[in-house]
């Protein structure tokens, strides 16, 4: 009896869970229907373990099943609308689909081209003498491609070389450059066109600027020098740039490429100072010898002084004129850097080597004008041949630096004196005297301590 019981409100209590009905919902759809059960009754066989348990009011759950069932039947109707509602859009998408593709391959078949397996469409043609296919979903991209790769070929064969445009940038350039450095660009600029001369201009890759450059590197140049390089090659591919060549230059944001360690320039040596001091008045050359070692002036900056910078009364000398040659010839140009302008005190051992000079224009060391490049080159071959002196002008300038370190003159001071355009050019020349000083030092130290050991 009880499991009969249990097969009848088991699935009537599951209905009523599935579709979240309260007994007094039951209630209302059974009084809806014409049906009258108490909703105590309803809550009694809607209660947990109802199916277990004696319940006398057969006559109640007939109603309720009907109202429960048709609710149930009603839900599987809905149900099954909604499925053959899915099949049925299912079966319109199916078709779109069908549709689409078969309009894809009607104008897949009219295409002038060939149609490979996997649906693509493809066109051969020869450029520049090769065989090159190209590939698309339509004509229209096909036909584009061929067209740009038409472009391509065109733009390789208008494409300048590098030398053209290296010439170019010379035409502009030469003129813009100090006459002195003009031979120091022109080696470089030789020296990038040897290695680039007829690669397009556009082809040139940062690679192969490394490979350029350390190929310098390998063979003992300096840090300056392989920078001079990089500088004038990135110069002529800067003007590549602005003249539509190239669209980025390949020089820009390169690694630094190590030369040879730099080598701090000598002074002239204890010998070379007494020869010049014994030779001072020899000649005009000899003059101009000393004159430097004791200002600290350039070769260009000495070979342009006139009396009209000598000032007699307070014992200087400004300068305020270089002499630079274009192709051999002299012409006057501003200082090296602006700092350059400066004046310079005269010991008096200087002052009393001067010519008097009662032209202001004349030059103080070429009365007869300004030298030609290879006469003052000459003069001082001659000149350190027949007194046998060997420091170059620039290790009198050198050891003008030492005289003003060891004479105790401030480096900023110094820096004036030498018209070095930033402090650190000074502070480098007095940072390697203290270090020779200090090793000095300590040389002496050890010979004196040696010699102690052996008395």
């Amino acid at each position: 009896m009880e499991n009969t019981l249990a097969s009848v409100i088991l699935p009537l209590k599951k209905i009523a869970q599935e579709h979240f009905l309260s007994a007094q919902r039951i209630y209302d759809m059974l009084e809806a229907s014409g049906d009258h059960v108490s909703l105590s009754t309803i809550k009694k066989l809607l209660a947990p373990g109802s199916e277990n348990q004696s319940f006398n009011y057969y006559q109640s759950i007939e109603p309720i099943s009907r109202v429960l069932y048709a609710l149930e039947e009603e839900k599987h109707e809905s149900e099954k609308d909604r499925i053959i509602a899915e099949q049925a859009e299912k079966i319109k998408e199916l078709k779109r689909r069908n549709d689409k593709r078969e309009q894809a391959k009607k104008k897949k078949t009219k295409s002038k081209y060939t149609m490979r397996a996997d649906g693509l469409l493809v066109m051969s043609r020869v450029v520049e003498g090769k065989k090159r296919y190209f590939y698309g979903h339509s004509d229209k991209e096909i036909e584009q491609k061929y067209a740009e790769a038409l472009k391509e070929e065109e733009r390789k064969k208008s494409a300048r070389s590098f030398e053209t445009v290296a010439d170019l940038w010379w035409g502009e350039k030469e003129g813009q450059i100090s006459p002195n450095s003009v031979n120091g660009f022109k080696v470089c600029k030789k020296n990038a066109v040897d290695e680039f001369g007829d690669t397009p201009v556009d082809q040139i890759t940062p690679r192969m600027i490394i490979t350029y450059l350390q190929r310098y590197a390998a063979q003992g140049y300096s840090q300056k020098g392989i920078a001079n390089r990089k500088s004038v090659l990135k110069s002529i591919l800067d003007y590549a740039f602005v003249c539509g060549d190239i669209d980025h230059n390949p020089c820009s944001d390169l690694p630094i490429i190590k030369g040879k360690q730099k080598t701090p320039r000598q002074p002239a040596s204890d010998e070379d100072i007494k020869l010049i001091d014994q030779h001072k008045n020899d000649s005009d050359i000899a003059r101009m010898y000393y004159f430097m070692l004791y200002t600290g002036l350039r070769r260009g900056e000495a070979a342009a002084l006139q009396y009209k910078h000598i000032d007699r009364k307070n014992k200087t000398v400004r300068v305020e004129q270089s002499c630079a040659w274009d192709n051999s010839k002299p012409v006057l140009k501003q200082p090296k850097t602006e700092a350059g302008v400066r004046t310079v005190a005269l010991i008096d051992a200087v002052f009393d080597v001067l010519p008097e000079g009662h032209d202001p224009e004349e030059y103080v060391f070429f009365p007869a004008g300004l030298p030609r490049r290879r006469f003052i080159e000459k003069g001082f071959e001659i000149y350190r041949k027949q007194t046998g002196v060997t420091a170059t002008p620039h290790q009198l300038r050198h050891s003008y630096a030492t005289l003003l370190h060891s004479a105790g003159i401030d480096v900023k001071d110094a820096q004036s004196l030498l018209g070095h355009s930033t402090i650190i050019m000074t502070q480098d020349i007095y940072t390697h005297l203290e270090q020779a000083h200090e090793k000095e030092v300590r040389n002496k130290l050890n010979r004196y301590v040696k010699k102690s050991k052996k008395l």
